[in-house]
């Protein structure tokens, strides 16, 4: 529970706090508001509930934000970047970090899921560290557009092709599908 209180206090309730403190100064000078989600607000993983939480609770109060500020003539946009973990070193947890992670799960939920679950988590907890795309300059195109666009876009999507195609799975096709593609 802790990390299902913990991840929306930072990614969502702390990014509200800022958007409505300079809110009222960005309404007054037609300014821009710039938030950062994730493809992981749009698509989910099984073992990280708690941060996919919170980055839908972005995408949400994003979109609200942006039909509200319209009428202000204020743009809002939403970057939702792919995994840059090989390029940011965002996830500089190690092997040993992860089995950490994992000892702080209760001895029921080990129990009721089994040691070869946990032995997959480890395993994509690893992959997830090491993969991503690397160069990061993708993002920061994004942020640089998304700031100095005479006509914003409403969302920027840095990813790599593999994210693209599974949001568009997770998006039109039935949910089996996407499960049956990111299944670990």
């Amino acid at each position: 529970m802790k990390d299902f209180r913990r991840d929306p206090e930072v990614n969502v309730f702390g990014l509200i706090a800022t958007t409505k403190t300079f809110l009222p100064l960005i309404r007054q000078g037609k300014g821009r508001v710039v938030s950062v989600a994730s493809v992981a607000g749009r698509l989910s993983c099984a073992v990280m509930a708690p941060y996919c939480a919170s980055k839908y609770a972005v995408e949400g109060f994003n979109d609200a934000l942006r039909q509200e500020m319209r009428q202000f003539g204020v743009a809002v946009c939403l970057i939702e970047p792919g995994n840059f973990g090989a390029g940011t070193l965002l996830f500089t947890t190690n092997d040993a970090g992860d089995r950490r992670v994992l000892e702080g799960v209760s001895e029921d939920l080990k129990r009721d899921y089994g040691d070869a679950y946990f032995k997959r988590v480890e395993k994509f907890l690893k992959f997830f560290r090491m993969s991503g795309a690397k160069d990061i300059s993708p993002v920061i195109n994004a942020f640089t557009e998304a700031l100095t666009q005479t006509h914003p876009q409403d969302r920027y999507n840095p990813m790599t092709l593999w994210s693209y195609f599974l949001m568009f799975v997770n998006t039109h096709l039935p949910a089996a599908f996407y499960d049956k593609l990111t299944k670990f």
